[in-house]
């Protein structure tokens, strides 16, 4: 049992990382902006020096950004989402069929590895569960093998629900990049006052 129970614990652990939404440069999270990138947002600003910026010319760069950071939001928030809660990307991209795809996967497949886990279970370690000193006992009694066809189960479930999860949090996260890149979905500026009252904030709640 004390070499089953890492190995186990490894490859979960192996699937949850290998299942969460990809992090850093061209990630999951979408790309970083660079200083140069910022000024691209605005045609004909990047040729000034930033003595020549105007008001109105900083108004637009402040729009761009806020329009940009929404647009970001809205892709990292579905594509989390999705990995938390799979397939509620998938109705914030408008794709309720598929979204109710991964929800009705996830609730069977974690569903059934309980289900199936307590089924196989031997009724003395059910009887035993809850008490440490009874599962104690049963674990390293010899008899730890008996419980090995329940953990079996229990482990494949939650291994295809992180799957489950990886998928249909990549999914949502490139419809929501498609919307976003397609212009399907559109975001207006919006600057809020900062915490401190000096400043621009940038609002990025949906």
């Amino acid at each position: 049992m004390r070499k089953i129970l890492p190995f186990l614990s490894l490859l979960l652990l192996g699937l949850a990382l290998a299942a969460q939404p990809m992090m850093g440069s061209g990630g999951m999270m979408g790309p970083g902006l660079s200083s140069q990138g910022l000024l691209d947002l605005v045609p004909g600003i990047a040729d000034k020096k930033p003595s020549e910026l105007t008001l109105a010319d900083r108004a637009r760069i402040a729009d761009a950004l806020s329009v940009k950071l929404q647009g970001e939001h809205f892709v990292r928030h579905a594509a989390v989402s999705s990995f938390i809660l799979p397939g509620s990307g998938q109705f914030q991209v408008g794709k309720p069929l598929e979204g109710s795809f991964f929800l009705l996967a996830q609730a069977a497949f974690v569903g059934g590895a309980m289900a199936g886990s307590y089924y196989l279970m031997p009724a003395d370690f059910k009887a035993a569960w809850g008490d440490r000193t009874a599962m104690h006992d049963l674990m390293f009694s010899g008899r730890f093998t008996e419980a090995l066809p329940a953990m079996g189960v229990m482990a494949g479930g939650m291994a295809l629900a992180f799957v489950n999860m990886s998928l249909s949090s990549r999914l949502a996260y490139r419809d929501a990049r498609e919307l976003v890149t397609s212009g399907k979905i559109s975001f207006t500026p919006r600057l809020v006052g900062g915490m401190s009252g000096m400043g621009l904030g940038f609002g990025l709640g949906f």
